[in-house]
């Protein structure tokens, strides 16, 4: 049976071609190094590009933005409003090892490639530093107010997410930490975190070449990432 990291990973990895943070609490940033482990679905950090003396800059990337992810085709959900139990969402697995993620408040990070391709270059040829070629560094990160994941455990699986605080809209954000969110019932569940305060949820990695190129982890290029990122962002697949 998979773990809940390889289901989370392989999931976000294969829709959306960028990796989610395992697990949610975990402290990470820009400039991590390390290592990624395929096989197990896991990252093994070692080092930082701080720690090894070599400078970066960073690219703010737009601005906040609401989003919600679900497994392709086989995640329902719906949302009620009453006056005696309140605003509800509920949320229906069809089958097991499935993933719904939604962010509150998202803002994303970059690191300049370019001008780190550069000083990686520049350090490595003048031996100011010994560079290991199977590192991977961590370029890209999401950062969220709140952040709700879910993820099923059998092909019957369902949550039940409420609102408190007098809330009484239609639709609300399921990672709103303003709402006093918390799940009143829940079925075939393997995990779930309701309103996470201020995680970085997803991330991206380059990896440098012994050709001296920062090249995307699995060579995705741009036109593809960007795709992914409005996929993320909107919930409608690209054509």
């Amino acid at each position: 049976m998979a773990s809940n990291e390889k289901i989370y990973v392989r999931n976000i990895r294969k829709d959306l071609g960028i990796f989610p943070n395992w697990p949610t609490y975990r402290q990470i940033g820009l400039g991590e190094v390390g290592y990624y482990n395929g096989r197990k679905a896991q990252f093994d950090w070692r080092t930082s590009l701080n720690d090894l003396k070599i400078n970066f800059e960073r690219n703010e990337v737009g601005g906040a933005a609401s989003d919600m992810y679900t497994s392709r085709g086989s995640v329902q959900h719906s949302f009620n409003a009453n006056l005696s139990d309140g605003s509800s969402a509920n949320f229906k697995f069809s089958k097991k090892n499935l993933v719904a993620t939604q962010g509150y408040d998202v803002s994303h990070q970059t690191i300049k490639i370019d001008q780190l391709e550069n000083e990686l270059r520049s350090k490595i040829a003048n031996k100011e530093i010994e560079w290991n070629y199977d590192w991977v560094i961590l370029s890209q990160i999401w950062h969220t107010v709140g952040f709700t994941l879910l993820i099923s455990r059998s092909n019957d699986a369902s949550i039940e997410i409420v609102a408190g605080n007098n809330f009484m809209g239609d639709v609300f954000n399921i990672a709103d930490v303003n709402l006093g969110l918390e799940h009143r019932a829940s079925k075939n569940m393997s995990h779930q975190v309701v309103a996470k305060r201020n995680p970085n949820p997803f991330f991206q990695i380059h990896r440098f070449t012994k050709k001296g190129n920062l090249e995307l982890y699995g060579n995705y290029n741009l036109i593809q990432i960007e795709k992914m990122w409005d996929t993320f962002r909107t919930g409608i697949w690209p054509k």
